[in-house]
């Protein structure tokens, strides 16, 4: 299935490319910065369980272009 997902925002966006801006460590946590297709910006969230694993993510994107 997450194959499919990628493999479906890959054909919309062929030339699909993300530019790190910076990472906000936190507690059982993390916030990624970065610029997203057609130069949005973006924040992801992402939590992590006890084992390392992420259990939940939340994306965030800036709406004025």
């Amino acid at each position: 299935a997450l194959r499919d997902y990628f493999a479906r925002g890959l054909k919309s966006y062929p030339g699909l490319h993300f530019e790190f801006r910076r990472v906000y460590p936190g507690s059982g946590s993390c916030i990624l910065e970065y610029t997203s297709v057609q130069n949005l910006r973006a924040a992801e969230m992402m939590e992590w369980d006890s084992s390392g694993k992420i259990r939940r993510v939340r994306a965030h994107y800036d709406q004025t272009l």
